[in-house]
């Protein structure tokens, strides 16, 4: 009897939890269950099974105990389909099985350990796909690290795995059991709750060099603690002439406070050994680009042709002054 014949429908009625109970009206029919990795289910049929025919059984399993009940055991990640026939050898039942990991665990997790978060997890193809919204970006790696946790080990795995981190943010491939044939991707698309602001202000100076040698500042390596700012400068010699500052620019880190370095420059004013160029304040949302930029752009002989007849100059611009590109990001 060919299946084109049945309709596909989703096994809907008397359903609660891992239990399904099938009307007769459903005799002939094809059912669509999805089936937790490594739960079972059970199914009440709507006449007396006589044979049961499952097409890969290292997907799913089934077993009975009386004629009009079966017990489903997901195994493993994929689908398959179950025939069922009565005595008579005629199709009683026919099922089509989905099996995917359990994530009513892992939501419970996430909104346990990340309180004010809205997380829906969500199974594609085996991947999992992170959606909602959580208070602040430190909170969504959060996410995916609990997510990575839930896809290596522990209700979601049976076998040995192994695993290796991709080079973007909030996505980490899994190979599971150990082989490169069957990988899991986590998808991070949560957004953050609110849009923070960062105000950095910018002041552009003349300091003569004697000035700087003596504060100790070391222009290829490290700032010594200078109102508790500590900075590292990632260049060989900026201070040199037609040399520009490497586009990697300043990284800064620790803490420091306004008063302690407006204090500072203040003072250097006053002495005379600084003359301030500018003092931009760039604002930037949380997580994009900002930039300021002083100076322009220049041409310079690049190359050469001569055809016997006129010679033909060819020219390249480089940029000159003053760039800041910053990228602010606010962890909590």
């Amino acid at each position: 009897m060919p299946l084109s014949g049945f309709g596909v429908a989703p096994a809907k009625a008397a359903s609660s939890g891992n239990y399904i109970k099938i009307g007769a009206n459903s005799i002939g029919t094809t059912k669509r269950i999805q089936v937790g990795l490594n739960k079972s289910m059970v199914i009440d049929l709507p006449g007396d099974a006589h044979d049961i025919l499952v097409a890969n059984p290292e997907v799913a399993d089934a077993i009975t105990r009386t004629s009009r009940r079966i017990y489903i055991f997901a195994k493993e990640v994929g689908e398959t389909n179950l025939f069922i026939f009565d005595r008579n050898g005629n199709q009683l039942l026919s099922l089509e099985l989905h099996i995917e990991r359990d994530v009513a665990g892992l939501e419970r997790h996430i909104e346990k350990y990340i309180r004010g978060s809205d997380v829906t997890v969500e199974i594609v193809n085996d991947n999992i796909v992170l959606t909602g919204t959580v208070p602040t970006p430190q909170d969504s790696a959060r996410a995916v690290q609990l997510a990575q946790i839930f896809v290596k080990g522990g209700e979601a795995t049976t076998k040995p795995s192994t695993s290796s981190s991709g080079s973007g943010s909030g996505s980490t491939v899994i190979s599971f059991f150990g082989t490169d044939d069957r990988q899991s991707q986590i998808v991070n698309l949560l957004q953050i709750d609110g849009e923070d602001q960062v105000t950095l202000k910018v002041t552009v100076a003349e300091i003569q060099r004697t000035i700087v040698k003596q504060l100790g500042i070391d222009m290829t390596g490290s700032f010594d603690s200078i109102g508790g700012l500590a900075t590292r400068i990632i260049t060989d010699n900026p201070l040199g002439l037609g040399k520009a500052i490497s586009n990697s620019g300043a990284r800064v880190s620790g803490s420091t406070t306004n008063a302690s370095v407006d204090g500072m420059l203040r003072a250097l004013n006053q002495a005379g050994v600084m003359r301030t160029l500018a003092e931009p304040s760039l604002t930037a949302i949380s997580g994009e680009s900002a930039s300021f930029k002083v100076g322009g752009t220049y041409n310079i002989p690049d190359g050469k042709s001569d055809d016997g007849e006129a010679a033909t100059y060819s020219f390249r611009q480089e940029e000159y002054g003053i760039m800041l590109n910053f990228r602010p990001v606010v962890l909590s």
